[in-house]
């Protein structure tokens, strides 16, 4: 949404799985976190995001982006989990 020629809001909803019961879940670069052990659920979990955008002028700009991650099955079955809650407010300056 464009509410203001300066003001640009996102928001969306993501959906994370695994494509496969054999794999399992990895972090950069491409390193092993959670085995998938015989584990059948697929769903890694669920992500709200939000993301406001204003420039002030063609110089300087404010981004905010909040994200909430809900935690899926197969992070709960693999081990230790919890939601995460993710918040990064951004001033940049373009000359």
């Amino acid at each position: 949404m464009k509410p203001t020629e300066k003001l640009n809001l996102y928001v969306e909803w993501s959906i994370f799985w695994r494509a496969s019961e054999e794999d399992g879940l990895y972090q950069p670069p491409r390193f092993i976190n959670r085995l998938a052990n015989g584990i059948t659920e697929r769903s890694l979990g669920n992500q709200l995001g939000f993301q406001a955008s204003y420039e002030f002028n063609r110089h300087l700009s404010l981004d905010l982006d909040i994200s909430y991650f809900i935690a899926g099955d197969f992070q709960e079955a693999s081990g230790e989990t919890e939601n995460i809650f993710h918040f990064a407010p951004t001033v940049s300056y373009k000359f």
